[in-house]
Parts: structure tokens; sequence; C-alpha cells
């Protein structure tokens, strides 16, 4: 039985725009002819409508709001203020679903892994690559907590709270500004960023399971991966149909302008940096690897292949730094729009309602 604690919030719904015929009576005709009162009939029309188009076209604000509700920050401060520890100079307040039936153990591994791409791609300076890490603890053996990621919500759940959704890049222009302005330009940096970030550690750990009630979205607009239930030796109905080193999807590609684009060379120069940083300090991550081989964690699977071996292999440590690069190229042409991701997206909307 799973238990969440979080907060519902309701919002009205938006207002239709009114249609051509607003102001005329059934049967009636607009005509050419001018008088007083067509002049005030016109206005009280063009009124009405730009009051509609007001109420339709949210702003940014509101599209947040919707989304996302009141920001974490604002929460905080609103139960510190009621809350008896609220004057403590360490008071904090974290979000958690408490987990029972379930073994959180290769979870609390998982994250590991991504602590440590995290951390290596810090030292690299490259930044973080937008991973966001959280707090996973197994309390036994089929029970435990998981932190809640502040200020996200899972991209079905955007395309279904969003009135009219059409794509993430008119999301992404709804919320931050016009195609060209700064503000969108630094969302879409974050997003090209943890993109670079998740696409390497989904690549490296052979993580599945890639649909968008496991991809989360942040109001800043970067992404963030969770449930990882599937990687190394295991995956959904043990079949391997994801074939795509990761997900990068034709919707993914648009939001970074398209091929070719400033922000998509973006992506793909961090790809790379951040391959060849993983691959300098693999020995850090194998180590990690090679602590639960022997387990019975389900990412182990039946022990006849070595995962940390697998995992070697990927790194390419006996090929020259061209050779690589054209690997981590490869794989991004590979992953562009991959047939097996978009047929899973499919397969996931049919079967548990997914949006694609």
């Amino acid at each position: 039985m799973n238990a969440e604690i979080s907060s519902v919030k309701t919002l009205a719904s938006p207002v239709a725009r009114g249609n051509d015929s607003i102001g005329l009576r059934p049967g009636e005709e607009a005509t050419n002819e001018t008088s007083s009162d067509g002049e005030s009939d016109a206005l009280e029309v063009g009124q009405v409508r730009g009051d509609a188009l007001q109420h339709a076209e949210r702003s940014a604000d509101d599209l947040r709001a919707l989304v996302f509700g009141p920001s974490w920050e604002t929460e905080q401060s609103e139960a510190g203020r009621v809350s008896p520890f609220g004057m403590f100079p360490g008071y904090r307040l974290v979000r958690v679903i408490s987990k029972a039936g379930d073994d959180l153990r290769q979870e609390v591994f998982a994250l590991q892994f991504v602590r440590c791409f995290k951390n290596i791609f810090n030292e690299a300076r490259l930044g973080s690559l937008g991973l966001t890490d959280y707090l996973v603890q197994s309390v036994t053996a089929d029970s435990g907590i998981v932190e809640v990621v502040p200020d996200c919500v899972s991209i079905h759940s955007l395309k279904t709270k969003v009135p009219g959704f059409t794509s993430l890049l008119d999301y992404f222009v709804k919320l931050y500004g016009d195609l060209g302005s700064m503000s969108l330009e630094k969302a879409q940096m974050r997003f090209a960023e943890s993109l670079a970030g998740y696409s390497l550690v989904c690549y490296f750990g052979s993580i599945s399971d890639r649909h968008n009630g496991n991809i989360l979205i942040t109001a800043d607009g970067a992404l963030v991966h969770v449930d990882f239930g599937y990687m190394f030796a295991n995956s959904p109905g043990a079949i391997e149909f994801e074939q795509a080193p990761f997900k990068f999807t034709a919707e993914y590609v648009e939001v970074l302008n398209g091929c070719g684009s400033q922000c998509y060379e973006y992506f793909a120069n961090l790809f790379v940096d951040g391959f060849f940083a993983a691959r300098q300090h693999c020995e850090r991550i194998l180590s990690l690897v090679q602590c639960i081989e022997g387990t019975n964690l389900p990412c182990v699977g039946d022990g006849e292949e070595s995962i940390s071996d697998n995992l070697r292999e990927k790194f390419c440590l006996g090929e020259s730094d061209e050779q690589c690069r054209r690997v981590a190229m490869e794989l991004i042409e590979s992953s562009r729009e991959n047939w097996t991701t978009v047929k899973y997206d499919e397969y996931q909307f049919v079967t548990n309602g997914y949006m694609k």
C-alpha cells in the first residue's frame, strides 16, 4: 500500500474564446451601415472579444500556477510560519512518498549511480549537467521513503494539465517567452544540459522504461528522471524492446530548435564532453557497480554475465580520442527519433494511458 503526502490544487478552467457571431442575434448578419448604434455595438463586440481573448490566453504566471501550483519555497515559508520548529536555523521541510511492498534497494543504488556521474561532471567543470539527486531510503526489505522532487511534474502530467497542449516547444514559448527571447533561451539551455546529463546516465546504466510518467520537467525547464526499476541486466517484460542508447524524441529535438541549431550543438558538445569525463573516471563508476554484483538485485540479472564487464566496454578504453568522439556522436544519431522509442511510448499510452 502506497501513501503519498501531497496537496491538491484546484484552479478555474480556461474561458473559451468567443466565436465570430458574438454580439449578433440569431439570424442577423453584420452590415456595412454606419450609425452611432452600430459603432457602439462594434465597440461592445470588440471589448467582449478582447476580454475573452485575455481569459483564454493564460499568462506565464497563470500557466506556471496551473501546472506546478505554489512554489516549494512559498510552501516551506508558509509551513515555517505555523510550525513550532520554524524558528530554528536548521529548519527544513521535506515532502516524501512512503512506500510499502516495494524493495527500494535498487532505487537507492540508482541514485548513487546518478550522484557519481553528477560529481564527475562537476569535477570536470561541466556543472552537474542538470542531474538531480534526491533522497531514497530503504527502511525494511519491502518498505521505505522517497523524497519528492520539488517544483516539477511528469511530462505526462504536464500534457494533461495544459489546456490545448500541442508540443513541448509551444509550452516553453508560453511559459518562458517568444522564440529568440533571452528567457526562453535560458530555459532551452537548462533543458539541453539536463538532456545531455541524463542521456549519458541512461546510456551507461542501460536504463529503460523511459515513458513520460518516469520523466519529470521542472519549473525552470530541466528534465529529471525517476523510477529506475529497469537498468543494466533487466528490462520491462525481459524483451529489451527499447534499443536506443537513450530517449531523444522529435519533441526534444524541437525544443532544441532542430538539428544544426546552436542549442542542438550545445547539447551535442555537452554530451561528448560528458562522455569523455565519464571515460576518464570510469574506474570510479565501475567500482560502484561492482559493489552490487553477486547480490539479488533485479538489475544484476542471473549472474551469467558481468554487468561491470559489459559497462566497461561502453567506455571505449582502447580507442583514440577521435574514435571516442565519433562513437559519442553516433550514439546521438542512433537515439534521435529512434523507432523503438516511439513505439514504446505508443505502447505505454495504449496500455497505461501515459501521454506520448
